[in-house]
């Protein structure tokens, strides 16, 4: 697993987008099957040149985990997460992952270049084309960390929390950013704590005894 508090980057991730995660996120359900051929051919070919105009990047560090409570996690780099649901996800790990992604600022331009000259649809599409990717290249993190971790027996918690959901307070990105130095990856933090470019993404995870 490399050396300890060593963060790994991958400065190209090999990501294949299923076409129906981005419909699923358009509505698919809702809207999709009753639209004309051409229109369906049209999100199509929108969708291809979003994936395009991204570029999936990421990293990973492992970092043991020397003091719980049932609100906080503490690290052996020495910082802190207080967060409920975070201490009961790590209940069973004795080491933390934390990684993070980003398609880059390529596919955000053109969705917003996209919306002012009006066509809507084109900057929905690759909007949800871009949070896709992003999320595609943690989940390509996850599962090549869990097969190297596959070879000492140990595995990964099956969810990942990411600061902004549940009680993991957003100020928590600024600790993550902070720790896998995230301006290598081309992302920076504006004052509200949100990532840019935006599909950018971060988490932790639990390791545990397999």
């Amino acid at each position: 697993m490399g050396n300890i508090n060593q963060v790994f980057y991958f400065g190209s991730i090999p990501v294949v987008l299923p076409e129906d995660t981005v419909y699923s996120r358009l509505g698919r359900n809702r809207f999709l099957n009753r639209l004309p051929e051409a229109q369906k051919n049209l999100i199509g070919k929108y969708i291809a040149e979003g994936v395009a105009l991204c570029h999936p990047a990421g990293c990973w560090l492992r970092l043991n985990i020397v003091a719980r409570t049932a609100a906080s996690v503490t690290l052996e780099n020495g910082d802190t997460f207080n967060s409920v649901n975070l201490a009961e996800l790590l209940a069973s790990s004795q080491a933390a992952l934390l990684t993070a992604a980003t398609v880059g600022g390529g596919i955000v331009e053109a969705s917003s270049a996209a919306s002012v000259a009006g066509n809507g649809t084109k900057a929905l599409v690759y909007d949800a084309v871009g949070s896709e990717m992003a999320d595609e290249a943690i989940g390509w993190i996850h599962e090549y960390v869990g097969q190297q971790l596959k070879r000492g027996s140990e595995k990964l918690t099956r969810r990942r929390f990411s600061p902004g959901y549940g009680d993991l307070g957003l100020e928590n990105q600024k600790i993550i950013y902070d720790i896998l130095n995230l301006e290598k990856l081309g992302i920076r933090l504006n004052e509200s704590l949100i990532m840019v470019p935006e599909k950018s993404v971060t988490a932790i995870s639990g390791i545990e005894r397999n």
